[in-house]
């Protein structure tokens, strides 16, 4: 009996670091720095490993943002839809390196924070902007914005909620 608990706990202990996520009241930098960590862990991982892939926790966002993810999951129904790449990666795959992580305030607005990731993936330089609000004593996302393009180089800026809520023509 000692050894089936012995290995229940074990187990449990092999799967915590991929389920760990920042405390709910954690600064906005501690979160992000927390999801950069897990996608690195992610792409370290071997790929014998066949457990489930990880995802960015989607409590993170304020009711604004979170509105605007389910109405494009109702209406791209199975097809793309408007989001069709991973935003945390500015890209579809991902093999980040030299990730930067800076945060700073907004004048006046104490539940407002920014957060900004420099970082390489593959051989594409990005740098995003998380904007932050505190809301019911957690920080949440309110939006998120690529502002790294260099002219002539693969790839645009983008602001998330704008993407989520117009970025498709009709077919």
């Amino acid at each position: 009996m000692r050894r089936i608990i012995a290995a229940l706990f074990f187990s449990l202990l092999a799967v915590t670091p991929a389920a760990r996520a920042a405390p709910r009241d954690a600064e906005p930098k501690v979160i992000i720095a927390d999801i950069y960590d897990a996608l690195i862990k992610e792409q370290n991982r071997p790929a014998a490993d066949e457990g489930p892939a990880y995802n960015p926790p989607d409590d993170l966002y304020t009711p604004a943002l979170a509105q605007a993810f389910k109405d494009e999951d109702r209406d791209r129904g199975d097809e793309l839809g408007r989001l069709d790449f991973f935003f945390w990666v500015n890209g579809q795959d991902w093999q980040l390196s030299g990730v930067e992580i800076e945060q700073r305030t907004v004048w006046r607005r104490p539940d407002r924070r920014v957060v900004t990731v420099a970082f390489r993936n593959f051989e594409q330089e990005s740098l995003l902007a998380f904007y932050f609000q505190k809301i019911g004593g957690r920080w949440l996302i309110d939006d998120v914005e690529s502002i790294d393009v260099v002219e002539g180089e693969e790839g645009y800026d983008w602001t998330l909620s704008l993407i989520l809520k117009y970025a498709r023509e009709e077919p």
